[in-house]
């Protein structure tokens, strides 16, 4: 108790292992505590809360919108990684606290993450003048308009053209900027940095091709190992029985299948008598797959609802296996499904 209430002056006669003890110690001695013992130092405050952040981003979410403003004011390189990482800050009061400090970099990230794009590349171009960056955001937003916007602002800028031409190649097809040139631009080593752009282009059309290749390969070898899954044998055991009927499916020491009906299994599990699934295909005279399903009551031999005691109510399952059956390309002839020909 002596300690939570003597925090700051603890922190002021040995701040590094105090702020450490204070770090790993949040269980005991709240978060919420040590920041109302410290309000009065923003210096030791920072201090703190920067190093608890580092240990977990979480702990002290509380106050991420306050620790924007201390990362602003006491150590501002950390407050664009820090404003990356967390979400637990307001967008509108962190971009108005970098606007009075002029942070544009920082700027540039808020007005990204509010949907302002263009806004935060005009200030990229503007203010930064970090052509390179400006790219880098394009390719992040991922918008063609973008792109449009970057290459119309830098055009008008000669200055900015040499460092375009330098890093676009990868992203935009060159002779789309290269046609948009002014007649007579003075642009300082042209014919390296033409010769560059097209070279990346190249490169990245090469790699796009690769990928395309690898990708093609692999939806082929996934096709082939789903189509083996597909056609290995589900397993029927004496436990089995009809969801239809609830008749057993194999009997015998041998565990045989039953020789008549044959069974039609499903992946999910479901199994039935072929003969019964006929059966619901064929009563009340289905028009079409939709159709099926209409009779919900069969008896365990088979026959029309309201005779005796093994019936069995086949909710949608049977009916769903049924009307799958038939959309698949099945008929009924006889007492059995035949595929139809086509």
């Amino acid at each position: 108790a002596a300690v939570k209430d003597r925090i700051a002056s603890l922190l002021k006669f040995d701040e590094e292992r105090a702020v450490k003890m204070l770090v790993n110690s949040t269980d005991k001695i709240p978060v919420a505590h040590v920041v109302s013992q410290l309000k009065s130092d923003n210096k030791l405050l920072h201090i703190y809360l920067d190093l608890l952040f580092e240990k977990d981003p979480r702990a002290g979410s509380n106050f991420h919108e306050l620790q924007v403003e201390l990362y602003a004011e006491f150590d501002s390189k950390k407050l664009l990684p820090f404003l990356r990482q967390s979400n637990n800050y307001r967008l509108d009061t962190a971009l108005h606290l970098c606007e009075k400090r002029k942070l544009f970099p920082e700027m540039v990230f808020i007005l990204g993450r509010m949907g302002n794009a263009k806004q935060a590349l005009s200030m990229l171009l503007e203010h930064v003048n970090d052509v390179g960056e400006a790219i880098n955001f394009c390719q992040q937003q991922g918008e063609d308009e973008l792109w449009e916007d970057l290459i119309t602002s830098c055009l008008a800028k000669p200055k900015l053209v040499a460092p375009l031409l330098q890093d676009i190649g990868a992203h935009v097809d060159p002779i789309k900027v290269v046609k948009r040139i002014p007649y007579g631009m003075k642009i300082d080593g042209l014919r390296e940095k033409l010769i560059k752009i097209i070279s990346d282009y190249h490169l990245q059309m090469s790699l796009r091709e690769g990928c395309e290749h690898i990708l093609k390969s692999d939806v082929v070898s996934l096709g082939r190992k789903l189509n083996r899954a597909q056609r290995r044998a589900i397993r029927i055991d004496g436990k089995s029985r009809c969801g239809l009927t609830g008749a057993p499916l194999v009997e015998g020491e041998n565990m045989l299948l039953r020789p008549y009906p044959g069974v039609v299994a499903f992946y999910g599990g479901r199994a039935y008598q072929e003969e019964a699934l006929v059966g619901l295909c064929l009563s009340d005279a289905p028009q079409t797959a939709s159709e099926l399903g209409k009779s919900k009551v069969v008896s365990s031999s088979g026959g029309p609802s309201g005779q005796s005691a093994g019936k069995a109510n086949l909710g949608g399952d049977a009916a769903a296996a049924a009307r799958v059956i038939m959309q698949r390309g099945f008929s009924v002839d006889g007492r059995r499904f035949v595929r139809t020909q086509t």
